[in-house]
């Protein structure tokens, strides 16, 4: 069997004017007042069993009727320093040593256990990562075909734009010169040159809007290639698309942009075009009457 191993640490003996300096040895270490700076000296909680067996360091002699007794023997003792004032407490740590060796085996198994989860973490951040570049190109594509439908949009109401207030100011787009070789070019040439039929003091007198909107004309041949491309009839959606609250978040004063232009060819709000068919609106285009001065 082998020997016990033992740990040693430091107390501080009692003053002679504390009652426990009268108590034997033995009786001081197993004393309930001593538990605290025991456990607190060691770091551990030592057991009834184990308290049995602290030890002092030199052992006790049958001399040493109190630990002040022992302690005054202590400091006469050949090779002790004069200005020893602890005693030297022994523990058996065989029991310590088996819990500390469970401790790190727990320590050992937790720390797996985080390199496991640290492991999971890295290659969810790293799914995460992926997941957000395909939302990012997601987002994209959903940005890249926004602005390909915001451009068929914006072309069909410019030209109808200019078509209403042509048509209200009583002139004619075909009054233009224009050179094609097809009527759909001689009718692109046509709207490009229609800013060119109101001057400043006539628009000012007979559509009154803002010039923006006469700078807008100006720049239909922009987007009458994409609107070429892809033409098809689109009120509604515009209308559909305007008033949406997202897309009037990413794209702050579009909707206040084309009210005024939608209230000029159709005498109706965006709200109220965005709710009928696309055929009726055609209808209301053609029928709608002069504007009324303002």
């Amino acid at each position: 069997m082998s020997s016990p191993k033992w740990l040693t640490f430091e107390m501080t003996p009692p003053k002679p004017s504390d009652p426990s300096s009268k108590l034997s040895p033995t009786s001081f270490l197993q004393a309930t007042e001593n538990k605290s700076p025991i456990r607190k000296r060691l770091g551990l909680k030592i057991d009834s069993p184990t308290r049995k067996k602290l030890r002092l360091d030199p052992l006790i002699q049958p001399e040493d009727q109190t630990i002040l007794h022992y302690h005054q023997r202590l400091l006469s003792m050949p090779g002790i320093a004069e200005d020893r004032t602890k005693l030297l407490v022994k523990v058996p740590f065989d029991k310590t040593l088996d819990r500390i060796s469970s401790l790190s085996k727990q320590m050992d198994s937790m720390l797996a256990r985080i390199d496991s989860m640290a492991a999971e973490k890295d290659s969810m951040t790293a799914r995460m990562d992926r997941m957000t570049v395909d939302i990012d190109s997601l987002t994209i594509f959903r940005m890249r075909s926004e602005d390909r439908e915001l451009i068929l949009h914006t072309a069909n109401q410019t030209v109808l734009f200019i078509n209403a207030v042509a048509m209200r100011t009583g002139k004619k787009l075909s009054s233009l010169e224009s050179h094609g070789n097809s009527d759909q070019h001689a009718v692109s040439m046509r709207l490009s040159m229609a800013h060119t039929l109101w001057d400043e003091r006539e628009w000012n007198k007979n559509v009154k809007l803002p010039h923006k909107y006469h700078d807008m004309i100006k720049d239909v041949s922009k987007v009458l290639k994409a609107r070429n491309n892809v033409a098809h009839e689109s009120t509604v959606q515009f209308a559909k698309l305007l008033s949406e609250p997202f897309f009037q978040d990413s794209h702050p004063g579009l909707y206040q942009y084309w009210t005024p232009v939608f209230r000029y060819i159709y005498r109706k709000s965006i709200e109220e075009i965005a709710g009928m068919e696309e055929e009726d609106v055609k209808r209301l285009f053609q029928c709608s009457p002069d504007p009324e001065d303002d």
